[in-house]
């Protein structure tokens, strides 16, 4: 898969704390073994020992064009993290909702169901409207349908 693409869909999973930062350390390492040449910026992924810099490093490979990618591999981190022994409900319901705001998704134009999650979940949680169950469902269909 293309760097740019990668790294762009990492730093989104990494904000949102669906990826971690040791996960993120793992992918370069493997890549810089496998490379004849790695790019310097690997390297500076590979060493990063906190949050900010391993998000700057990331940063530093620039920006895709392709956002429909990019937001099939950011589907893909956020239905590995649902799928998870450990979910993160809130999280990728937020992570939606910010993909919604910044127009970066796998279809077009943007689904509008990205952007209500996030109080989806907490209208569920409060018995408002539907269980907490649909919603997760509902999310889980969604990222599983779009995802790469």
């Amino acid at each position: 898969m293309n760097l740019v693409i990668e790294s762009n869909a990492k730093e989104f999973a990494l904000r949102h704390g669906v990826l971690s930062l040791e996960e993120v350390v793992t992918w370069a390492d493997a890549l810089i073994e496998k490379m004849d040449e790695p790019p310097v910026e690997l390297f500076d992924v590979s060493l990063a020992k906190d949050l900010n810099s391993i998000i700057e490093a990331l940063g530093c490979f620039g920006r895709s064009n392709e956002k429909t990618t990019v937001a099939k591999l950011i589907f893909r981190y956020f239905y590995d993290n649902l799928s998870s022994s450990q979910p993160n409900y809130e999280r990728v319901a937020r992570g939606l909702y910010d993909m919604f705001l910044q127009e970066i998704a796998p279809m077009a134009p943007p689904s509008e169901e990205m952007a209500c999650y996030w109080d989806d979940l907490d209208l569920a949680e409060r018995g408002y409207v539907g269980t907490l169950e649909e919603v997760q469902q509902n999310m889980l269909n969604l990222l599983k349908v779009h995802k790469c």
